[in-house]
């Protein structure tokens, strides 16, 4: 069975993964460092809310500006 988990506190997963491979009925199907790996180079989608909302963006302004010649 697969389940699939969204652990909130990124600075815990290591030690989440940890422990839960001390479990004898758990098999983990990746290797740590790959998750490391892969923690440390993603950024999470919900950083980048509201980085636009200063800004006057309209459908309208960006085809004005892409189709200028």
């Amino acid at each position: 069975m697969l389940i699939t988990l969204d652990i909130k506190n990124r600075s815990m997963i290591k030690d989440f993964i940890n422990y839960i491979s001390t479990l004898e009925y758990i098999d983990i199907k990746t290797d740590i460092k790959v998750l490391e790996d892969n923690i440390s180079k993603k950024g999470r989608f919900e950083e980048f809310v509201g980085m636009w909302k200063d800004r006057d963006i309209s459908v309208k302004n960006l085809r004005e500006k892409a189709w200028k010649k």
